[in-house]
């Protein structure tokens, strides 16, 4: 009887509340912790930044393509220029506005930060006024075809928006809310792809119709983040003026650091021209395509690291700072380290393959542009260490000196070797630039270390 009694099913024990109420809560504790865990990752965020960036860089690529093959070089030559104009206008926007918050924001609570955030809405509204009354100038005098006037009135609406929705970005950018972020831009640039498909069945792809699209997309991204944030803000105008002083004092260097660092990338191009003419240029250009995955990359962990330096700095101090730059460049060594060595083995091959074998000769190009941007990565992470340090002007130094490391090499380089000098003179100045931001960077924090202990 024993031996059945024991090999039989257990007997069913009476079931005990308090002790089922425990492993609830022990569950739910659980639960929640795995879900800080998985909010405060920094290789999620990463993916997630870069995710981004990816979305929203395949959709440019994808939509130059298509107006390139169905509207001729003309066409695609002003998208190129009206998105350029709108990347300087955008990194202008980022430096004076929205830079300024990343920084500051961590160091305010409660009202004092919604104030903050009223006053940093309110600049964003002031400086897209400004640019509708430039543009609605320049649309009323400067005379223009008639296809002209209708894509600068839509340009003219459409402005606002596609401002907004790069404030939006970086606001969500700045709280580190990146799964959010990557939902909203999936969406929208679903949207935008949506109707490029449209106009491409129907034959009648034009740039106004586009950019019709992108500002409602724009204005839609706004009008969906203003209801969720809207009770986040407080409007005060001592306030505005107060705040726009303060960033003016961190915006003004961050304005200069950006035109000088994107002035290279800018010079170089014409510097070819004007010395070995298009053909040059037009290997420089197809290497630089290729590039974009690296920068691509670059930008999306440049988005995920600056409000993370800027909170680890204001939470812990330079200790903190000092274990997020360590991993921040560590990922960056690795992600495009590895970039780096594709770009090495299969770069021209890549390009043949776009360009159907009209750019021989540019794998040493590429790889060249791609080690660039891996210099400017460890740059970047140095930079981003003097941001959260509150020392924008350190930033400018660097950038200088990487403006004119390429201006001095470019003679020496470019016209022997065309392209190729191009891209080694591009590969010297930003390498200098990398070091000497490093340099900078680790005597700024033993400063701020011995001020924090004394």
């Amino acid at each position: 009887m024993s031996f059945v009694a024991v090999n039989a099913a257990p007997q069913q024990r009476p079931s005990d509340p308090c002790a089922d109420q425990l492993t609830d809560s022990r569950l739910v504790a659980a639960a929640r912790h795995l879900a800080r865990r998985v909010e405060d990752s920094t290789m999620l965020s990463s993916l997630c930044a870069v995710a981004d960036q990816a979305i929203i860089s395949g959709t440019s690529f994808v939509t130059a393509v298509v107006i390139g093959r169905c509207c001729g070089g003309g066409t695609l030559g002003v998208y190129a220029l009206v998105t350029s104009a709108l990347a300087i206008l955008t990194g202008i926007q980022d430096q004076l506005i929205t830079a300024p918050y990343v920084l500051y924001h961590h160091r305010q609570h409660g009202r004092t930060r919604a104030r903050y955030r009223g006053s940093v809405l309110l600049h964003q509204w002031l400086w897209i006024a400004a640019l509708l009354g430039l543009s609605g100038l320049l649309v009323t005098t400067v005379p223009a075809s008639a296809t002209g006037l209708i894509m600068g009135r839509t340009l003219a609406v459409a402005l606002p928006f596609l401002l907004l929705r790069a404030f939006v970005r970086e606001m969500e950018l700045a709280h580190c809310r990146m799964l959010p972020l990557l939902l909203l831009d999936a969406a929208l640039c679903g949207g935008q792809l949506l109707t490029l498909g449209v106009l491409l069945a129907s034959g009648s792809v034009n740039l106004v119709t586009l950019y019709a699209a992108a500002g409602a997309g724009g204005l839609l991204a706004g009008g969906l983040w203003w209801s969720l944030q809207r009770a986040t803000f407080r409007f005060c105008r001592f306030a505005v003026v107060i705040h726009w002083q303060r960033n003016w004092r961190f915006g003004r260097w961050a304005l200069a650091t950006h035109l000088a660092g994107c002035s290279t990338p800018y010079v170089m191009p014409w510097v070819l021209y004007a010395v070995c003419g298009e053909s040059e240029t037009g290997r420089l250009a197809s290497a630089s395509v290729v590039v974009g995955v690296a920068n691509l990359l670059l930008s999306g962990l440049a988005d995920f690291l600056t409000p993370r330096a800027s909170r680890a700095y204001a939470e812990g101090g330079t200790t903190a700072l000092r274990s997020v730059l360590r991993s921040m460049l560590w990922l960056s060594l690795l992600t495009i380290g590895s970039l780096c060595a594709v770009a090495a083995l299969a770069g021209q091959w890549v390009v043949d393959l776009l360009y159907d074998g009209r750019f021989a000769g540019t794998g040493w190009i590429i790889t060249l542009l791609t080690l660039s941007v891996l210099a400017n990565a460890v740059g970047n992470v140095a930079g981003n260490g003097l941001w959260a340090l509150d020392r924008p002007r350190a930033n400018f130094v660097a950038d200088m000196m990487t403006l004119i490391t390429a201006i001095a090499a470019a003679p020496a380089f470019i016209h022997p070797y065309g392209a190729t000098g191009a891209a080694l003179s591009t590969l010297i100045a930003c390498t200098m630039g990398a070091a000497l931001r490093q340099l900078i960077l680790q005597q700024a924090l033993r400063e701020s270390g011995r001020q924090s202990m004394s």
